[in-house]
């Protein structure tokens, strides 16, 4: 079990994105999971994932319910927007994909 202090330290440390991630929306409530319904699928990068959701028989081509983001060092799933905010805020924004105007973030940005 994690101290009350050892909780405080690290919520005071600033929010940084740890991995692309999916967000699968099956209007389900999943325990462990950083989203109210559904669940997310995290990864070095989105097609990586992308990949991993094939397997699993997630049809790509329905994407119906799945939103692309990321997941950050507080367990939040973020959309692009929110992880573009995030990420140029503690410097890990290397702007590699050339994302249209920098508004949303992509994996090349930060890896």
């Amino acid at each position: 079990m994690v101290s009350e202090e050892l909780k405080a330290a690290r919520d005071a440390l600033p929010e940084y994105i740890l991995c692309a991630a999916y967000w699968v929306n099956d209007g389900i409530e999943h325990v462990q999971q950083p989203v109210p319904t559904g669940y997310v699928i995290g990864g070095w990068r989105h097609h990586s994932i992308l990949e991993v959701m094939a397997i699993l028989g997630i049809d790509r081509k329905h994407r119906r319910g799945i939103c692309s983001g990321f997941i950050t060092s507080r367990n939040r799933y973020v959309e692009r927007e929110e992880a573009m905010k995030i990420a140029k805020a503690v410097g890990q924004f290397l702007g590699h994909s050339g994302s249209q105007k920098d508004a949303e973030l992509y994996s090349e940005d930060i890896y």
